[in-house]
């Protein structure tokens, strides 16, 4: 898997996933006549849980957002799934509902956009 650096939401620890945390835009150009990008959140939390929400709106202020999916990232495994079709213009990532995430090694947390990802 390679992440562009424009496809990024966020590169974060797991104890700053709390509740509102939203990560950075991405601008898209609206349309699904794209070939589908995975949405990828990880590596795996050594302990809790937080949920990830995949918006999309017409403008950057996300003034009318529509949740396009909820994710969670906990222990089990990281996150990899399909960005579903829906996608207007802009995308953003949302955190909420956090049970204190926690990953003990120096990894951060990274949420991005890829046109791929490793399933091994």
């Amino acid at each position: 898997m390679r992440l562009d650096k424009e496809n990024i939401f966020f590169e974060k620890t797991a104890a700053e996933l709390v509740d509102g945390v939203l990560g950075d835009i991405i601008a898209m150009g609206g349309g699904d006549s794209i070939n589908p990008m995975w949405l990828y959140v990880g590596p795996k939390l050594e302990s809790g849980s937080v949920v990830l929400t995949l918006e999309t709106a017409d403008d950057e202020a996300f003034s009318e957002a529509v949740a396009l999916g909820s994710f969670t990232l906990d222990d089990n495994a990281p996150v990899r799934a399909k960005v579903p079709l829906g996608v207007k213009e802009y995308l953003r990532i949302k955190a909420s509902d956090s049970s204190t995430p926690t990953n003990a090694t120096a990894d951060k947390i990274v949420a991005a956009l890829a046109v791929d990802v490793d399933f091994k």
